[in-house]
């Protein structure tokens, strides 16, 4: 997942990339890898790459799991 985000980042798929980072993170998540952090900065690149409307209408797209592990880890963040 990581590495077809790269790819699609390449090739200036920003939004695309950014669904496969968030997968990428949410599945290493699962996994306990330490590949995790590495989505989560490919997330947080991709991110710089885009406009709030699209970022917004990215994260609508995003499944409901996704979307409560971004909340988990952002609310870690803040503590």
């Amino acid at each position: 997942m990581g590495a077809l985000g790269t790819l699609l980042e390449k090739t200036e798929q920003i939004e695309n990339a950014l669904k496969h980072f968030l997968k990428a993170a949410y599945l290493f998540h699962q996994l306990g890898s330490p590949y995790e952090k590495q989505a989560l900065r490919d997330i947080a690149r991709t991110v710089q790459k885009l406009s709030e409307e699209r970022f917004s209408k990215t994260l609508e797209e995003t499944p409901d799991e996704i979307k409560a592990y971004l909340k988990q880890i952002t609310q870690k963040q803040k503590t």
